[in-house]
């Protein structure tokens, strides 16, 4: 009975974790995103149930690397710049996974919900600034956000897009330039 106890709390456990059960090995890939700057023209949105996340395309500017974890079938990207003292800052990240049914569907309703409600899309935060607009096959909300958990906080570049069934978000970018490049990037997603 025990080991039937311990097999039904443990079940859910493994199959988050992401093992690969013949080599026993962290399920992560690395991959490069393509360096052309050129953002292509987004597709329409497709279901979020159909995608496959670890097939999906998009282009980035030289520098960005992307990382696909198959545990959370999401993608991380970042980039390093220059710090002035010889080494290298963090100038952006940004994330790419489905779009969650539940959320507002346009792009007003969820900026609206950045404002008004702390840690509606990250822990401790809440938009100060949210400009929604809509782009070739989704919408886009860009602006600035606090964490409101740290006192010294400082306002960060945000965005978020609904793109191809995806949601793209980042904060933390170093420079417009940066927040930029993020948005192209999410503007070219291909399913």
């Amino acid at each position: 009975m025990k080991r039937f106890l311990i097999l039904i709390v443990l079940l859910p456990i493994l199959s988050v974790v992401g093992c690969n059960k013949e080599k026993g090995e962290q399920t992560e890939e690395k991959a490069v995103a393509s360096s052309s700057a050129t953002p292509a023209a987004a597709a329409t949105p497709t279901p979020a149930a159909k995608l496959v996340m670890d097939k999906l395309k998009l282009k980035a500017a030289k520098g960005w690397e992307g990382e696909f974890n198959k545990a959370m079938a999401s993608w991380t990207f970042e980039k390093y710049v220059p710090a002035g003292d010889g080494t290298n800052d963090l100038g952006g990240r940004f994330y790419v996974d489905k779009w969650d049914d539940d959320m507002p569907s346009s792009a007003q309703a969820y900026a609206e919900k950045l404002k008004t409600k702390q840690g509606f899309q990250d822990m401790g935060y809440i938009w100060t600034k949210a400009e929604p607009k809509d782009i070739p096959g989704g919408w886009l909300v860009t602006g600035e956000c606090i964490d409101k958990t740290d006192k010294e906080a400082k306002p960060e570049r945000a965005f978020v897009a609904n793109v191809g069934g995806c949601s793209c978000r980042g904060s933390g970018f170093k420079n417009d330039d940066l927040l930029n490049e993020a948005v192209a990037a999410c503007q070219s997603i291909k399913p």
